[in-house]
């Protein structure tokens, strides 16, 4: 998306009694309203984390007028309109690691008031029941963690994987990060072992 009003691609007005400065900063806060406004499609279709690069004017611009605050985990100043892909991925990524391992540590916090307020699932069978209700505002998983599984004709429970029909699935947890993002819930990857208490996959359910 481009900047094509004043103080973009179109020159500011001149004249006597006009602010240019406050007639540039508007039309900025516009265009940042409309680009914020193409993010929140694309985040309403796949919710993700953000990292937001831009020089710092810029950065103010939209940290003061975007409505993505919660999924922003970083922001990289500095100009990279030049910078190649592959090159803004090596930037972004200590930014994007740092602000994941705050919210993955915020996400076990969460879990363990859940435990507290019997507001939690443990284990693949009870996280499956909830996902399936769509009640998983948060799942917690370890990466490596797969559970091949039939689902009962109802599709409430899992059974013992057989590896025929529409009913096995090869891997029941990718199912339920499916389900758990298709309803608008988080996911968050931990190491094994960091889950164990919970069976290697949690959630904390909505109210």
């Amino acid at each position: 998306m481009v900047h094509r009003g004043p103080g973009g691609a179109s020159k500011l007005p001149g004249g006597q009694g006009i602010n240019r400065s406050a007639v540039r900063d508007d039309a900025m806060r516009a265009f940042f309203r409309s680009v914020d406004d193409a993010v929140d499609a694309v985040q309403k279709a796949n919710p993700l984390p953000l990292v937001v690069v831009g020089v710092e004017r810029n950065l103010a611009f939209y940290r003061e007028v975007t409505c993505q605050t919660a999924a922003i985990i970083g922001m990289l100043a500095g100009n990279h309109d030049q910078t190649s892909p592959s090159a803004l991925g090596k930037l972004v990524w200590p930014v994007f690691d740092t602000g994941a391992t705050v919210r993955r540590t915020e996400a076990l916090v969460q879990l363990d008031k859940a435990v507290g307020a019997q507001r939690h699932s443990s284990g693949i069978d009870q996280v499956w029941r909830a996902a399936v209700g769509a009640k998983c505002r948060t799942l917690l998983v370890e990466k490596e963690f797969k559970y091949p599984a039939d689902v009962s004709t109802e599709g409430d429970r899992l059974l013992p994987y057989t590896g025929k029909g529409p009913a096995a699935l090869d891997d029941a947890v990718d199912e339920v990060i499916e389900r758990v993002m298709d309803s608008g819930g988080e996911v968050f990857f931990y190491p094994a072992g960091d889950l164990e208490a919970h069976q290697r996959i949690a959630a904390v359910l909505r109210r």
